[in-house]
């Protein structure tokens, strides 16, 4: 009867261990899969104490909330050698600098390195608690000669043999190999001040999701990367260019540019007046209001053309600064944006900072948005894009996980150009922008464009002088009465573009009947 006693009690205390040893072979090969990331990234002990360095970055308002936000704490270097204070000084600056970077990544290791050892703690627990109890059951409960002992400690050996590899395998995760998502991991950590505190939360639900390893991971290892290019809290540094005499230049090759147009003085004087905001934002980091610049007239007349142009010139006398894109959207979320779409204005401002440029000219193309026509859907998330808030940009696409209400991020120094062959019907959207009409190109520019084409053609190079004077001659009479010998409109950039071909073809395929005339 003893013996079954004993027994009994032996399956009753061997069966906990039982369950643990199973649990451990249902082991997860990604051993930070349960990191938590929201200690790892907890930094506001860090900022508290590099307080001085938040105040010399500026983003101390991102950072520390305003009843918390502590006074900068650097002392003033005492030395009289102004030379030397000013090295002394940068020197101090970036020590600082990166004392405070090695700070958040020890955060982030330490972080680590306890999510990785956690199983290895709880292993060494389990394994002395069945080295105590293997002890003192094979002592008094069962002789160490029975049976029952015999298969205890057996039982409790292999379990100890197991513990063991658990321990050793934590301990070789330690240096497990590296992953692209280890990179975005210190990459956030060394620049989330700089990036807005309404991100946060978001990025790092994006990197417990990516960790998990599932089907998605993809999906939030692209938005980790995207939102990390936000750091808009980063200062720049003051360029050391002419700023007056880059803009006057620019404002030159403007003028010649328009005289191709029959633009009034007042609406040339609109447009310089933002492109002029825009650089003095970019070059001497002022915060000058811009405003939508929206230009209107038919097609073919060169809108496309002269924004093109105009990054351009910008970008030769001030390069490597400005980001250009040129976009057509026709649909609402590729304007506005959701939670699943970037919206054009922060795709936009987000390619512009993964290329590390200061400011954006962005042209949207064939926008007919505004029209009697416009599809009620992409017309109503235009009004809701163009809502006259120059300041900030509007998106649901990096907000919080648990809201759909969105964030607003300060607007970055952006031009932004729409470009369309209709007017404006709502008075009340029309204020939002600056309309520039782009007129019927003058006569002279369009022959002067007409002959540079004629010479870019084979059958006009191919031509004798006089059916090269008979094409010119033609041409000209089109352009003076505005219609083609077909009685087709000849009044655009454009239209001359495309008829200029089939004219030189034409005359220079009919010579024989021009000599006889």
């Amino acid at each position: 009867m003893k013996t079954y006693l004993k027994m009994a009690l032996l399956l009753f205390i061997f069966t906990p261990f039982n369950q643990t040893k199973a649990m451990y072979h249902q082991r997860d090969e990604n051993p930070l899969k349960n990191l938590d990331y929201k200690k790892a990234f907890d930094q506001t002990a860090i900022y508290h104490k590099f307080s001085d360095l938040m105040h010399e970055t500026r983003c101390s308002e991102n950072v520390f909330d305003e009843e918390d936000e502590s006074g900068c704490s650097c002392d003033p270097i005492a030395l009289t050698i102004k030379g030397y204070r000013l090295v002394k000084k940068l020197f101090q600056r970036t020590s600082r600098k990166k004392a405070f970077e090695q700070a958040c990544l020890e955060k982030l290791e330490d972080a680590r390195r306890e999510t990785i050892l956690k199983r290895a703690q709880d292993a060494t627990v389990t394994l002395t608690i069945t080295t105590a109890a293997t002890a003192g059951l094979t002592r008094w409960v069962v002789s160490p000669d029975s049976l029952g002992g015999s298969l205890y400690r057996s039982s409790a050996g292999m379990m100890a043999v197991d513990n063991m590899q658990t321990i050793i395998e934590s301990l070789f995760n330690l240096s497990q190999p590296h992953r692209h998502l280890d990179d975005l991991e210190k990459k956030y950590a060394v620049n989330k001040c700089f990036i807005p505190h309404q991100l946060w939360e978001k990025i790092e639900k994006n990197f417990e999701y990516a960790r998990k390893g599932d089907d998605q991971q993809t999906a939030y290892t692209e938005f980790i990367e995207f939102a990390l290019n936000f750091t808009i809290f980063k200062p720049h540094p003051n360029l050391d260019v002419n700023g007056e005499a880059i803009i006057n230049t620019l404002f030159e090759r403007m003028d010649t540019f328009l005289e191709s147009y029959n633009i009034t003085p007042w609406q040339c004087s609109m447009l310089k007046s933002n492109i002029q905001n825009f650089l003095e934002n970019i070059i001497y980091n002022a915060a000058h209001p811009i405003r939508y610049l929206y230009l209107v007239g038919p097609g073919g007349i060169g809108k496309s053309e002269f924004v093109e142009q105009l990054q351009e010139w910008i970008n030769e006398l001030i390069p490597h600064l400005v980001y250009f894109s040129r976009e057509i959207v026709d649909t609402p979320e590729g304007l506005e944006g959701d939670a699943r779409h970037k919206g054009i204005l922060l795709k936009t401002f987000g390619e512009q900072l993964a290329h590390h440029k200061r400011g954006s000219i962005l042209l949207l193309d064939d926008a007919e948005w505004f029209g009697e026509k416009a599809p009620p859907p992409l017309s109503s998330a235009a009004k809701r894009v163009f809502n006259g808030n120059l300041a900030e940009i509007k998106t649901t696409f990096l907000s919080q996980c648990d809201t759909d209400s969105g964030i607003k991020l300060p607007m970055p120094p952006m031009l932004v150009f729409v470009t369309s062959n209709n007017e404006i019907k709502d008075e009340a959207l029309s204020d939002r922008f600056d309309i520039i009409h782009f007129p019927t190109n003058k006569k002279d520019a369009l022959k002067r464009y007409g002959f540079e084409l004629c010479l870019q053609e084979s059958e006009y190079q191919k031509a004798s002088s006089h059916i090269k004077r008979a094409i010119q001659n033609r041409l000209i009479t089109e352009i003076e009465s505005g219609k083609t010998f077909e009685g087709k409109l000849l009044t655009t950039f454009r239209k001359v573009k495309l008829h200029i071909a089939p004219l030189c073809f034409y005359m220079t395929h009919y010579e024989k009947h021009l000599k006889q005339d």
